[in-house]
């Protein structure tokens, strides 16, 4: 994928955390033509054999700042460590491309919005679904379909089970993020949780909208197959956005036939790198921003706690 214009420097990007998902957002800014990995942060040994020798690897993200003249930085750490290096690095003015949940704490997230406006930077939150062409199909659809009059979400695997994030703040971010990009803000919310066995679990999240228009999202690490399908139900038709592993669909189904409007095959990875990327490059405002985030992060911590909206 081709994100630099010609003859432009390459992007200087770091990376904080290796594990997992990082891993991930590695390989994918490796392969982005005008990006450079400049710098990672991880304590694991075997980072440095990932990312090769001209990348340097960091032991805390303190020291990845000393010197560093940076475009971008990734951060891929647990959710609970969000706030504190997304604070540093934003205060520096430099953009961050953060994972999801941007946090556990609806204040903190605001705070990061405030911060990033008055160091004069952004941030990108990684609800990666967001991303997806599939996905952006959907919504470019929706005046196809009639008003819309419920969304429904069924999602899940065999696992992870995460002692970090619960299934509520690991899966329901994504749910979260994409009934809001559907639909306004929502006036109701509530969830149930199913404990499974191996410390897995299903939570059924409930959103209620303005019109009385219900959205319901069943989330499980306790699968046996892996899942991820989104519906909006309208008057007329209902569109569905359907992850099916190496590609994704987006479907208009009637009471007649069922037609495929879109089959994407690139990862939204590299669809929200490449974004970010274009963003810095091009100083556009980014998909799924602070803001985005902070709401989210605010009606996840709404349903969590049993608080009214």
């Amino acid at each position: 994928m081709n994100v630099n214009p010609a003859h432009a420097p390459d992007l200087r990007i770091a990376v904080i955390g290796a594990g997992r998902w990082g891993r991930n957002v590695i390989r994918t800014l490796q392969s982005l033509n005008g990006v450079r990995l400049e710098s990672v942060v991880s304590n694991n040994p075997e980072t440095t054999a990932l990312v090769g020798d001209k990348c340097r690897v960091h032991a805390d993200a303190q020291s990845l700042l000393w010197g560093k003249k940076l475009d971008g930085v990734a951060i891929c750490t647990p959710p609970a460590t969000h706030f504190d290096i997304a604070h540093d690095i934003l205060d520096t003015g430099i953009p961050i491309f953060i994972e999801k949940p941007l946090t556990f704490d609806p204040s903190g997230a605001d705070a990061l919005v405030r911060l990033a406006a008055a160091a004069g930077t952004w941030g990108m939150v990684d609800h990666i679904h967001l991303f997806s062409g599939a996905f952006q199909k959907l919504l470019a659809a929706l005046p196809d379909i009639g008003e819309v009059t419920a969304i429904k979400s069924i999602a899940g695997n065999a696992g992870p089970v995460r002692a970090d994030a619960d299934v509520l703040w690991d899966w329901g971010p994504h749910d979260v993020a994409m009934m809001l990009s559907v639909l306004d803000e929502p006036v109701r919310a509530d969830s149930e949780t199913k404990p499974l066995p191996g410390g897995a679990a299903e939570v059924t999240l409930r959103l209620m909208f303005p019109g009385d228009i219900h959205a319901t999202a069943v989330l499980s690490n306790g699968r046996e197959d892996r899942i991820r399908e989104f519906s909006v139900e309208g008057t007329k038709s209902t569109l569905r956005y359907i992850d099916a592993g190496p590609e994704r669909r987006c479907v208009l189904e009637t009471r007649e036939k069922s037609k495929t409007l879109l089959v994407e095959t690139a990862k939204p990875l590299t669809t929200a790198l490449g974004s970010f990327v274009a963003c810095i490059q091009n100083y556009t405002p980014p998909l799924s921003n602070l803001a985005f985030g902070a709401e989210v992060v605010r009606i996840l911590a709404v349903v969590d706690d049993r608080e009214a909206l």
